[in-house]
C-alpha cells in the first residue's frame, strides 16, 4: 500500500489486496482486516481523487472475489458447517459493529453488576467494564509489538523522526484503523487474540528503527567527543536478548496432529462416532464435522463422561494435562498416542469392554 502511494502504481495496489486475501485464508477473521486496511488509501494526500478510489478498488477487489467464491464453494457443496464459514458471522457483525459492541458491553455490565460488583460499586460498573477492556487491548497490544519496540515506535512518532517521504500519514491511518478493528473484537467478544494484533505491531517495527538510528547518530557524535552514552549499546543488548527468547521459546511443530488425523481415517471406520476437543485433529480426521462447534467447545471431563462404548475419543493435552489425565484412563483402551517433542499429545482412546 505504501508502495502504491509512493510510486503511483496500480499493480502494487492489488497486489496488496492479492497479499490481504492470502492472509485472510489463514484465519476467517482477516477479512475484518483484509476490507478495512485498504481504507488506508484514502488518507493518502499524494494521490487524487480518481487514483485513491482506483486504488482502493484494486486493493479490496482480490477480497471480495475470494470472499464470494468461498461461500459459493461452501453453498455449492452443501458445506455450511465447516467451522470457517460459522465464523463468517464476525465479519458480517461489522455492518452492525456499533450495536453489536453496545449490546455485548451493556451485557457484560449487567453480569458484573450481578455476580460482582456490592452495591456501591455498581454505579462505576461501565466504567469498570471499559476500562477493563481497554486495558486488555493495551496488554495485547505491548505484548505483541513486544515493550522495547512500542516504546521505540512511540518515541519515534513523538519526535516526528519518521519522514513524511516514507509514508507518515499512511502509517498513522493504518495505525488507527487497526485500532478501530481490534476495539471491535475486543467490545464483541470482550477478548483478543494476540494474533489480531500482528498487524499494528507491524506497524510499530516501521517506526521502531528510527529512534533506534537517533540512538546511533547521537552514539557516534558521543563518541567522537569522548563522552559516553550507553543507550545505544543498550539498545543492541536488549534486542539480541528478545530475538535469543523467541527462538529459544518457538512453538513447537503441531505435524503430530495431522498424523494422528491421518491415522484415524486410515484405521477408524467410518461409521465409528468420533469426539474430541481439538477441531484441528477432527478436520484432519475427517474432513467435515457435524455439530463442530458442539464437539469443539466440549470440556475434556465432560466429554469424557458421556462417551458411549463405540465412540472414538481424540483428546488434544498438553504435557501437564497428559500427566494428570493418564492415571484416570484405567478403564480406557489406548489405540494409539501422537506427541511432539514439547509433551503436547493426541490421545486415541475407547471405551474398554470391561470398563
Amino acid at each position: 500500500l505504501m508502495t502504491a502511494v509512493n510510486k503511483q502504481r496500480f499493480l502494487a495496489a492489488l497486489t496488496a489486496g492479492v497479499t490481504l486475501c492470502v492472509g485472510a485464508l489463514f484465519r476467517v477473521e482477516g477479512i475484518a482486516f483484509a476490507l478495512l486496511l485498504p481504507l488506508t488509501l484514502l488518507f493518502a494526500n499524494t494521490l487524487s481523487r480518481r487514483k485513491k478510489i482506483t486504488y482502493l478498488f484494486a486493493a479490496i477487489l482480490p477480497v471480495l472475489v475470494g470472499l464470494f467464491a468461498f461461500v459459493f464453494i461452501a453453498h455449492a457443496f452443501n458445506q455450511d458447517n465447516i467451522r470457517a464459514v460459522g465464523r463468517m458471522d464476525h465479519v458480517m457483525n461489522l455492518a452492525s459493529a456499533f450495536s453489536t459492541i453496545s449490546d455485548n458491553v451493556t451485557t457484560i455490565i449487567g453480569q458484573m453488576k450481578s455476580t460482582v460488583l456490592d452495591y456501591q460499586s455498581q454505579r462505576g460498573a461501565s466504567v469498570i467494564v471499559i476500562a477493563g477492556l481497554l486495558g486488555l487491548l493495551l496488554f495485547e497490544i505491548i505484548k505483541v509489538a513486544n515493550p522495547v519496540l512500542f516504546l521505540f515506535a512511540a518515541y519515534a512518532a513523538k519526535r516526528h523522526f519518521m519522514p513524511r517521504t516514507y509514508g507518515k500519514r499512511l502509517c498513522k491511518s493504518a495505525l488507527l484503523i487497526n485500532l478501530a478493528i481490534l476495539l471491535y473484537f475486543v467490545g464483541t467478544f470482550a477478548f483478543l487474540s494476540g494474533r489480531y494484533v500482528i498487524p499494528l505491531s507491524l506497524i510499530f517495527l516501521l517506526w521502531a528503527p528510527f529512534t533506534i538510528e537517533h540512538f546511533y547518530q547521537y552514539f557516534c557524535v558521543c563518541q567522537r567527543k569522548n563522552i559516553k552514552y550507553w543507550y545505544y549499546p543498550i539498545t543492541g543488548i536488549i534486542l539480541t536478548g528478545f530475538l535469543v527468547y523467541n527462538i529459544s521459546h518457538a512453538h513447537y511443530d503441531k505435524e503430530y496432529i495431522r498424523n494422528a488425523g491421518q491415522w484415524t481415517e486410515r484405521h477408524v471406520a467410518e461409521s465409528t462416532e468420533l469426539l474430541s476437543n481439538s477441531a484441528e485433529f477432527l478436520f484432519y480426521s475427517r474432513g467435515i464435522i457435524k455439530n463442530w462447534d458442539d464437539v469443539y467447545n466440549t470440556e475434556v471431563t465432560n466429554l469424557l463422561d458421556n462417551v458411549k462404548r463405540k465412540q472414538v475419543v481424540a483428546l488434544k493435552l498438553n504435557k501437564k494435562q497428559a500427566l494428570k489425565m493418564l492415571p484416570t484412563l484405567t478403564n480406557w483402551q489406548m489405540l494409539a498416542t501422537f506427541k511432539n517433542e514439547h509433551g503436547d499429545c493426541i490421545l486415541l482412546i475407547q471405551k474398554d469392554k470391561k470398563g
